[in-house]
Order: C-alpha cells, then structure tokens, then sequence
C-alpha cells in the first residue's frame, strides 16, 4: 500500500514546476522567478507576524494577557515586541521600498489599475495551461492570490516608472531562439472512479460501457466520500509533467469521453474518464507574443529594479528610528 494510499497522494495534480523532460525548461514566469520556496516562506512569516502585531496593537490594551504559565502572564505588549524584534526590520524596508515606487509614480503621474493586473495575471495562467493548473502551483509554492497580485500591482508600477518595455524585434528574437520551449504540452481533464474491491471496480465498468454518465456512477459506486461528493473530479492533468506515470501513461491515450479499464493503483482500483482533451499547440509568434512580452519585462524589471531602488535611497532622505536587531 502507498504511503496514504494513491487516493491521498493525488487528490489533485501537484505542481508542474520541476519536469523532468523538455518541457522542464520552459521559460519561468515571474511566479517561479520571484518566489522560490525559501523566500516565500520567508515573505509569509513575516507577513503573518505583522498582521498579528497589527491586531495585536489595534485591540484591546497592551497589557492585556494572552496566556499564563502557572502564575506567569504574557502580556500584548510582550508577544508584539517579540514578533517586531523577530520581523518589523525586514518588513519595514520593504515598506519603504513600497513607498520610494509610489512617491516616484506620483511624481510621474503613472498609476496600475485592477483590470492591469487581472490582464497580467491571465497570461501567467495560460502559461501554466490554465487557471486550474496556475492555482495549483501557486499553492505549492506557498503563494496566496492577494500576495501574488500585490507582486504583480509592484512590478507592473515598476515598470511604468522605469518606462521598461520590450520591442516587437526583442520579442521575435527570443521566439525565434526559444521556440520549442514555447510549446503549450497536451492537457486533459479527469474524473476517476476509485474502489478498494476489483470486483466492484468490474461493476463500474460494466455500468460505464452500458452507457451509464460517468459522473453518475462514480458518485453511487466510489468508496471514498471526498471522490463521490466530487463527482470524480481529479483535476487537469499536463502531458510531460513527469508527475506520475501511472496516471499519465493511461490519461493521455484517452480521446474526450472515453474511460480506462480498471487498473490497480496501490490499494484501491481507478478508472480514469477524460471529460475534456486539449491538444498540444505548437508555438506560434501569435500565441506566443504576450508570453515572451512578459518574459523580458520581467527580466529586464529584475535587472534595473535594484539599481533603481538604491539609487532612490541615496538621493530621497529616509530616517528609520528602529534599531537593527
């Protein structure tokens, strides 16, 4: 048996950020590029410390106990100073970089709107083949939505203070030299039906090739609640992602509305229905315009942003009363 059985390793397809095949080296977007593991965590402890030392401070008295060890208390006021000492220095300079970018793009009379971000933030999900597969990868890079467009709000601002932008001759340059890298693999969406009784899993399939819906009798016959409240959804798999080869070797010989026989897989026995197929797209210059526009604007932000940022620190006064600790 697997570890917690095949069922609750892949409830959902994981993250397609580390192929092992071609498509591994597929140009990062700036999801992967600004947001390694390491530093989102990083990024988030200190998130979640200032917003608890913003409630902290915001409500009720700074004396006010929050916990007591025998007849020890620990103060509001106590946990605060520990969660600035630990996290206020970094965050503070990040605000400050905040605001040399703001009172710069006032300055320029430059300013993001919503529907910017939103455009920008679509072109991030075709490029991990889809909002599904996006939100998947941003959850296993530790990302929440409002932390990746307020990345996004800051580059985009960036980028109009700086007057970045990117040539249609740049664009067809890096096309021409990346164009199997732009390639956008196979995909297909899946529901599954999962018994731990090969007999039943019979049964199943029995019922499928009568011409019972899939979504039917997955829901009456599946062992697993989580799967039968679903109705068998198991997410949009994409071809070469080298996540498990069990599930793909099967997924992608399926046409729309076709199903497996059953097969073992750990304990349980699956079978896999392909709900919708979306074929591979070669790369074109058109479908892939937008993609390698945000490609170079990303690496020619990444580029210039420091430089600008310390420049701005040299020449605007700034005054910080916390000590370093």
């Amino acid at each position: 048996m697997l570890a917690l059985g095949a069922r609750e390793r892949f409830k959902k397809p994981p993250n397609f950020s580390h192929n092992a095949d071609k498509f591994s080296r597929r140009e990062s977007f700036p999801l992967e590029q600004n947001a390694k593991r390491r530093q989102v965590l990083q990024i988030e402890r200190i998130l979640i410390a200032l917003s608890l030392v913003c409630f902290l401070l915001c409500r009720g008295t700074a004396q006010e106990i929050v916990a007591e060890i025998g007849n020890e208390q620990i103060t509001k006021a106590e946990l605060a100073d520990r969660l600035i000492a630990q996290a206020g220095r970094a965050m503070l300079e990040e605000i400050i970089s905040e605001r040399l970018l703001q009172r710069a793009a006032r300055q320029k009379g430059v300013s993001v709107l919503d529907a910017e971000v939103e455009a920008r933030l679509r072109i991030l999900q075709e490029n991990a083949g889809g909002e599904q597969l996006f939100n998947q990868r941003l959850s296993a890079l530790g990302l929440t939505p409002s932390l990746l467009r307020q990345q996004l709000r800051t580059q985009l601002l960036a980028e109009k203070v700086l007057e970045i932008s990117v040539s249609d001759e740049e664009i067809q340059q890096y096309f021409d030299l990346n164009r199997p890298l732009l390639e956008i693999p196979a995909r297909v969406k899946l529901r599954r039906l999962v018994v731990t009784d090969e007999a039943k899993a019979k049964q199943a399939y029995e019922r499928l090739r009568r011409g019972e819906p899939f979504t039917r009798v997955t829901a009456e016959m599946s062992d697993f609640p989580d799967v039968r409240a679903e109705q068998g959804d198991f997410g949009t798999w994409q071809q070469y992602a080298g996540i498990d080869a069990v599930i793909e070797e099967r997924a992608f010989k399926l046409q729309k509305g076709q199903f497996t026989e059953p097969f073992a897989y750990g304990s349980e026995f699956y079978i896999l229905y392909a709900e919708e197929v979306f074929p591979a797209q070669p790369a074109t210059l058109e479908n892939a315009r937008e993609r390698i526009r945000v490609i170079l604007l990303t690496r020619k932000w990444q580029s210039a942003y420091p430089t600008w940022l310390a420049e701005q620190r040299r020449t605007v006064p700034i005054k910080i009363n916390m000590p370093e600790r």
